[in-house]
């Protein structure tokens, strides 16, 4: 039996479930041969760019788009690129389009995984983002998420883009909640229209000044996973 080894991604997001249906390009990338690159990505066991190449454990849901320009996972959610990988912490980084940050924020359907791929959701901080007050009573598999005392909810809805969830410049905080550290539901889900929130955000690094009283977050629209295999 092949022995693998073991790999995680980082929304900046370990993926589960089976994917019946893909995205066309899915089809064409049969025709395509097999890359060592993928735009500006090392593409390397157990990676393949497409149909035929690297390990079957990982493919589709890894996979280069028809131009070659692009790494793609793709879950059940929908196909989200690729920016950075790890051979040696079996991590990659993936930006979700429609993840919010603090210079663009924007309605978004959540974020999944499939409990049946060799993935899996890296140590990840969320914030999600117009929520129904108050976020203190969210939960998932009946446990509270939001860590109310977090200062990052105060950092966030000081950018001006939050206009872009519908809520005025300096919202309240009581709609917005830290979820760290994050997870998925039993669907393998961040369902952000069960959880009544608009949008989500991750936090990429935490960064301390002598002459901050809190680190000061730096926003990105990524998730971390994690994969592994054997």
């Amino acid at each position: 039996m092949e022995n693998l080894p073991s790999f995680n991604i980082i929304i900046f997001i370990v993926l589960f479930s089976h994917v019946t249906q893909f995205i066309p390009w899915q089809t064409l990338a049969k025709d395509l041969p097999c890359r060592t690159t993928c735009g500006s990505i090392q593409v390397k066991y157990p990676f393949g760019s497409g149909h035929g190449c690297g390990s079957p454990r990982f493919h589709p849901y890894i996979a280069c788009s028809p131009e070659g320009d692009q790494l793609l996972l793709t879950t059940h959610t929908g196909s989200y690129p690729v920016t950075s990988i790890s051979y040696t912490t079996s991590t990659l980084i993936i930006t979700p389009p429609q993840m919010s940050t603090c210079t663009s924020m924007q309605q978004s359907p959540g974020l999944g995984i499939d409990w049946a791929s060799p993935f899996q959701l890296g140590q990840s901080t969320f914030l999600l983002l117009s929520c129904t007050p108050p976020t203190s009573s969210l939960t998932i598999k009946g446990s509270p998420v939001c860590d109310t005392s977090s200062h990052l909810c105060e950092s966030i809805y000081t950018c001006p883009s939050v206009i872009g969830l519908g809520l005025p410049l300096f919202p309240p905080t009581n709609t917005c909640c830290v979820y760290s550290p994050a997870n998925f539901n039993s669907k393998g889900e961040l369902d952000l229209q069960k959880l009544k929130c608009m949008g989500y955000a991750s936090v990429v690094s935490l960064q301390e000044y002598p002459d901050r009283p809190f680190p000061v977050a730096i926003w990105g629209g990524v998730a971390e996973q994690r994969w592994s295999f054997g």
